[in-house]
């Protein structure tokens, strides 16, 4: 029963914490221009980058690609063949 009080007095915190409206601090707008200049004139200029010339080609010529299959075809077929087998087997079972 402890545990039930504890916990709707928790609820009711949170709920009360909710219900206060959160007023955003005022700022000096003198302040924040008198900043942001500061940090105008103490900002340093970027180095240009160097110019890039263009690269030579890597790889002069790719590789061809290969037409063959490996005879991933021929598994293909050969595994549909033992399942059809181990079908009809578990069929013929039955």
């Amino acid at each position: 029963m402890d545990e039930v009080a504890n916990s709707i007095d928790d609820y009711r915190e949170i709920e009360e914490a909710m219900g206060i409206p959160i007023v955003p601090k005022s700022y000096d707008e003198e302040e924040l221009e008198k900043e942001l200049d500061d940090l105008i004139s103490k900002q340093q200029p970027v180095p240009a980058a160097p110019a890039v010339s263009p690269r030579k080609q890597v790889v002069p010529s790719l590789p061809e690609v290969p037409t063959n299959t490996l005879g991933y075809r021929e598994l293909d077929d050969d595994e549909t063949m033992n399942l059809e087998k181990r079908l009809q087997r578990l069929r013929s079972a039955m």
